[in-house]
């Protein structure tokens, strides 16, 4: 249940061991297998996956089911 955020109206995910590579690869990923619209933002000079506001009605249909009901 961490490593993860509510950021503005979207979500950023705390890709921070990554390499910048293997961020890419991830947003590639999620944007052709779910469908998401991301983007890649730099906090602290590591790369994080933001899911943009225009993707998180598809974002939690694929993630609440793995929520605890504590942090819906």
């Amino acid at each position: 249940m961490d490593d993860g955020a509510k950021k503005g109206s979207g979500f950023i995910l705390c890709t921070d061991s990554f390499s910048r590579e293997e961020v890419e690869f991830l947003v590639k990923a999620l944007e052709s297998n779910f469908n998401l619209d991301c983007s890649i933002h730099l906090q602290y000079g590591n790369s994080r996956i933001y899911i943009r506001a225009g993707s998180m009605n598809r974002f939690r249909e694929l993630v609440q089911s793995y929520f605890h009901p504590s942090s819906l």
